[in-house]
């Protein structure tokens, strides 16, 4: 999945440091009775390199660049009676 990210080069902050996102997912479900439903399920996201660079009288600067990524499992039981 591609997931532009909802902020700009312009208003890109440290509170807000996301760049356009790409997720890979993959996932299995098993029976091992006819009541009975294990799920599992993995994501990978990577994240975009983005700087952050700000300038302030009051504050002075702040340059940095976010590297981002995430590994998500998820797992579900479904019992049906």
């Amino acid at each position: 999945m591609l997931d532009q990210s909802p902020t700009n080069n312009t208003d890109r902050s440290p509170r807000i440091p996301s760049g356009d996102r790409r997720i890979f997912s993959v996932g299995a479900g098993y029976s091992p009775t006819q009541n009975l439903t294990i799920d599992v399920a993995y994501s990978y996201l990577k994240e975009e390199d983005v700087d952050v660079n700000l300038a302030s009288a009051t504050r002075g600067r702040y340059n940095a660049t976010y590297k981002n990524t995430s590994h998500n499992v998820g797992t579900s039981l479904t019992y049906r009676f």
